[in-house]
This record gives structure tokens, sequence and C-alpha cells, in this order.
């Protein structure tokens, strides 16, 4: 306001104003500047306001990703621990099912040759049942830790698996061959 009156009102180079509507338009500007000066000082707070926040925003949402991440882990844990669990379970079954066998036929041909005259002997068809029954869980134990191996050397990078493509049909036939074989020999 005081640089136009200054260099636009006459007199010129003068802060005198000697015509009246030049006062009208002195207040007219004066009041403008205040009220640009407010709004800009209100958007420049607004803008803060919104920096501070957007900032506040981005911590909380680190600190929920961090929440979120450890909350993962967390669950992760349970899961490892379930399937550690269930996993055990599976080989505590496998190995004892073939146990099972061997064990129940090494009794009975122990206790077979030990017998007395008074107890009927197993015939040599069913002693020969027996061995094969031992000899095929002796055989089931020795894939199954086999098999265990592999995996642990797998785990640690020392196998690596070369998958190849196969008919679905194939695989299911050869899991169920496999499963019945094992099934009838217990």
């Amino acid at each position: 306001m005081l640089g136009f009156n200054f260099f636009f009102l006459p007199p010129f180079h003068t802060f005198r104003i000697a015509d009246p509507q030049n006062w009208v338009a002195l207040t007219a500007f004066f009041i403008t500047a205040l009220a640009v000066g407010q709004l800009s000082a209100r958007a420049k707070r607004r803008a803060e306001e919104a920096e501070s926040s957007r900032v506040e925003i981005k911590r909380l949402y680190e600190e929920l990703r961090e929440a979120f991440d450890r909350a993962s882990e967390a669950e992760a844990v349970k899961r490892s621990e379930r399937l550690k669990s269930a996993l055990l379970d599976a080989v505590t079954h496998d190995i004892r099912t073939p146990l099972t066998s061997i064990k129940a036929s090494a009794t009975l041909l122990l206790e077979d040759r030990d017998a007395n005259e008074n107890i009927e002997k197993l015939s040599s068809e069913e002693q020969h049942a027996m061995l094969e029954v031992i000899n095929h869980g002796a055989d089931r134990l020795d894939r199954f830790v086999e098999g265990i191996v592999d995996l642990a050397r797998i785990e640690a990078g020392d196998m690596t698996l070369h998958r190849n493509w196969g008919a679905i049909d194939d695989i299911i036939e050869a899991a169920l061959a496999q499963g019945r074989t094992a099934y009838t020999a217990t």
C-alpha cells in the first residue's frame, strides 16, 4: 500500500495523498493485503499440519507394519510347531509300523524255536512268511531312513531336485501301487 502511494499516486515520490478517492483505494489495498496475509498464514499452518499429519501417519504405518510382521512371525512359529508335531507323529507311526511287524514276527519265531513238544510248532511256510515280514519291515525302515536322509540333504542344499512334467494319472497310479505294496506287506 505504501509502495503504491509512493510510486503511483500524485504527488509522486511522497507519502502524501492529495485526492480523497485515493484514500478509498489505499484502504482497499490495505484490507486486501491484510486478508491475503491472513489467508497465506492459514495456508502455511495447514500445510505444516498436513505435513506433520503425514509424518505421523507414516510413523503409525511403520509401527503397524512392524506389529504385523511380529504377529506374522509368531503365527509362523506356531504353524512351524504344529507342522513339527504332525511330522513327528507321522515319523513315529512310519517307524513303529514296520518295527511292530518285525518284533511280532521275530517273537513268534523265537517262541516257536523254544516251544516244547506240547505246543504246535510253526510250519516251514509259516516260518518263511514270518521271515518275509521281517525282511519287508526292515526294507521299509531302510527306505524310510533313506528318505529322511535325502530330505535333510535337500534342506542343507547338498542335493537338488530336478522337476519333470508328467501326467497326473501316472503319478497317482504310481502312488497307489506303492501304497498297495506297502499295505499288503504289513
